[in-house]
């Protein structure tokens, strides 16, 4: 297992992937809804595959702090109580940013008890619903980790199988039945829940080889395509894409890439800069997707000024993001030298 500073490198690999994922994700018309404008078929099929593949990435991080906290012994209540004022902390900073560059922008007047209300409802950043979900998991933490612990082999793949029935199999069957199905989803498999447990598993249980690590990565790519198929199907019976795309077999899909991600830097030999680099760039992923909303509005004015328009408009927005990403990354770096940042970023 390759280490740096006690940073595990494929977590900090899987971390990058997933930020990147998340980036796309919030680009809209200028990545996330391309295919839906595209009059090239082959491009849209690629560029449709960008836009669900980019989805796992939110999963990703779930299964990270799964994997990362979940296999620890229960920890002191001061340590648990520090780790949610952190995430709490980091809720507020970024909120409280947002509010203030609207309050001088001239969007709204200044409010403390709206902008506290705001704060409570969870609609002044919609893409802060991750950091909610988190601070639901970390409440849940000391539950959890006695789940993951006790839980045998077996009854893991039992939990497995209840959420490919419930989001797959239920799922599939109500875009066909109308009026959807009266069962109700058990809160063990909600996404704060079910996919850190998922990636503890996946980390600390599953001894996967390259045999099972090949039929794993069949039936991520055929859950995958299954979203391609049904997307085209829905666009030829409704005429209309849809706000978001398909998330069908996720679960399979993000534990394959979880796995082809630790065992490809397992077995590789991989230079201590290198791993520097990465677990750089890893450590800097929270604060980019916490400083987000500024990062873009420093971007984009450079980019729109300097960037060569490519033929191809994923290719420009795959270039925007790697700015976006290298850029955040320095700034990140930069800002939690500061005193009052470090404990956050």
């Amino acid at each position: 297992m390759n280490e740096t500073k006690q940073r595990i490198i494929y977590y900090d690999i899987l971390r990058i992937v997933a930020i990147f994922g998340v980036l796309f994700n919030h680009t809209g018309a200028r990545g996330y809804t391309l295919y839906q404008t595209c009059d090239s078929s082959w491009l849209q099929l690629l560029e449709m595959t960008v836009t669900v593949f980019c989805k796992m990435g939110v999963y990703i991080f779930f299964m990270i702090s799964g994997a990362l906290l979940l296999k620890r012994e229960q920890e002191e209540t001061k340590k648990e109580i520090s780790r949610f004022v952190r995430i709490a902390a980091a809720l507020l900073l970024g909120s409280g940013g947002i509010y203030l560059y609207n309050v001088f922008a001239g969007n709204i007047p200044l409010n403390p008890v709206d902008f506290l209300l705001k704060i409570y409802q969870g609609n002044l950043a919609t893409s802060y619903w991750y950091l909610y979900a988190y601070l639901e998991f970390l409440l849940l933490l000391p539950f959890l980790r006695i789940l993951a612990h006790k839980l045998s082999d077996r009854q893991f793949v039992y939990l497995f199988v209840l959420y490919l029935v419930f989001f797959d199999v239920i799922s599939l069957c109500n875009l066909l039945v109308e009026g959807g199905c009266a069962l109700s989803m058990p809160p063990v498999l909600e996404k704060a829940v079910f996919f850190p447990l998922l990636g503890y598993y996946a980390d600390c249980r599953f001894k996967v080889g390259r045999k099972h690590l090949k039929y794993l990565t069949c039936a991520g790519l055929t859950g995958f395509l299954v979203n391609i198929v049904l997307m085209y199907w829905k666009h030829t019976v409704s005429g209309e894409w849809g706000s978001d795309p398909f998330l069908f077999f996720i679960e399979i899909w993000s534990v394959t890439l979880f796995l082809t991600v630790k065992r490809m830097t397992t077995d590789m030999k991989i230079s201590p800069g290198f791993s520097r680099l990465i677990a750089a760039l890893g450590k800097s992923t929270f604060g980019i997707y916490l400083f987000e909303f500024f990062l873009k509005k420093i971007v984009d004015l450079v980019f729109l000024r300097i960037h060569i328009q490519w033929q191809n408009r994923l290719i420009d927005t795959v270039v925007y993001l790697v700015i976006l990403f290298a850029f955040g990354a320095g700034a990140v770096t930069a800002l939690s030298k500061l005193p009052i940042l470090k404990k956050i970023l």
